[in-house]
């Protein structure tokens, strides 16, 4: 960054939460092309608009709003930072209200309405909802650090494929994973079993315009047609987009059951959270922290 001729400061508001809060609200954080300084509290990535890259360093300006440095070689036209505006207000939830699950927390449990009024945070998300499938998909039936793996071989090949410098390194579109031939990740990306499923989501995004326009459930419907998504898949899906009538459950899930002392059964799961409803997946995450889980 330090070899950039052109900067610009963008400021995005928050609703809820703070940037330390997001970053530490799941693990998208830890993956490519994400990198947080856990000295210096920043997030950096890099996006592209088309053969545009720009360099983004992201810090907690005041209570509500966060700063985003934007680097760049050549000069920044106002017509992409408003499109880098919108990436940003995804990648940060911005627009998501938690007043309402707030009131119910506090009419059903003091406690748990005591830490989600300081302690509820927004999802960090990707800066596409294409790049939150995938990344998703690189979950399932897998360990955390194979996750990390799978999602930097994906920028290594896509690196190598594209001819990008490490100061051009973002996270492919669909169009780029679909001009990728299936022999070269079958040879260099260690995907496994998901290869195809990756593919039939890129396509599935091209067909749908990548979604842009639709609503949230209508999206859910589409991607759950998708071959290699699954209901965990989904729910996954559903919790980024700010849906949270449903847990992902999944081995970690019913880990923290156990520990609660509860039954770790889907079925047992679900009946227990029904009293959230809408809300499941929120008082769940603030149970875990309630409980330090």
């Amino acid at each position: 960054m330090n070899s950039s001729s052109y900067c610009e400061i963008l400021r995005i508001p928050l609703s809820h939460g703070s940037l330390v809060g997001i970053v530490r609200s799941h693990g998208w954080s830890q993956l490519a092309p994400y990198s947080w300084d856990k000295e210096t509290l920043t997030l950096t990535r890099i996006e592209r608009f088309k053969q545009h890259a720009v360099h983004l360093k992201i810090e907690q300006e005041t209570h509500n709003y966060l700063r985003c440095f934007v680097f760049s070689t050549i000069p920044i036209r106002s017509s992409l930072l408003d499109k880098l505006i919108l990436r940003l207000k995804y990648m940060f939830n911005c627009d998501i209200d938690f007043a309402n699950f707030l009131q119910k927390a506090c009419s059903l449990d003091p406690r748990l309405y005591k830490v989600a009024k300081t302690g509820l945070n927004p999802f960090l998300r990707g800066s596409s909802l294409f790049e939150d499938v995938l990344k998703t998909l690189f979950t399932t039936n897998a360990s955390w650090a194979f996750t990390r793996r799978m999602c930097q071989s994906l920028l290594n090949v896509s690196t190598k494929q594209f001819g990008w410098s490490e100061s051009e390194i973002s996270f492919p579109s669909v169009s780029q994973i679909l001009s990728i031939p299936m022999t070269v990740f079958e040879s260099e990306v260690r995907l496994g079993y998901r290869i195809g499923y990756l593919h039939n989501i890129a396509e599935k995004f091209q067909v749908c315009d990548e979604f842009v326009g639709w609503s949230t459930d209508p999206i859910l419907q589409e991607l759950s047609t998708i071959k290699g998504l699954g209901p965990y898949s989904i729910n996954h899906i559903a919790m980024l987009l700010g849906k949270n009538d449903k847990i992902p459950i999944d081995s970690e899930v019913r880990r923290c059951m156990r520990l609660l002392g509860r039954s770790d059964d889907t079925d047992s799961i679900e009946e227990y959270y029904a009293k959230w409803a809408p809300y499941q997946n929120l008082a769940y995450r603030m149970e875990r922290k309630l409980y330090q889980i």
